[in-house]
């Protein structure tokens, strides 16, 4: 009895295991096959945003600046808060 339950046991260990691997391979190449897939859209989109930027180029803004224009003109500060100072919050009364 004993001797059947330790052969038991190691065929589910052997069993275990060989699913184990079967499993990992499987996860491993699915994951390949994504990998491919992403770097395929990577390589579409970043050759479909190259060829936009060359057909429409730097398009302008509302305010008639392009884009580069406007980013290198300083930003407007900005206007003081409408709630009270942070002083008037710590105050006691």
């Amino acid at each position: 009895m004993r001797e059947a339950f330790q052969h038991a046991v190691a065929a589910l260990v052997v069993t275990g295991i060989g699913w184990l691997c079967y499993t990992l391979v499987a996860v491993d190449k699915r994951t390949a096959v994504i990998e491919v897939k992403v770097e395929k859209n990577s390589e579409l989109l970043h050759s479909m945003l190259n060829k936009e930027a060359r057909i429409h180029g730097n398009k302008s803004r509302p305010d008639g600046k392009t884009d580069q224009q406007a980013a290198n003109e300083e930003e407007a500060p900005l206007r003081k808060a409408a709630w009270p100072s942070e002083s008037s919050f710590t105050e006691l009364r």
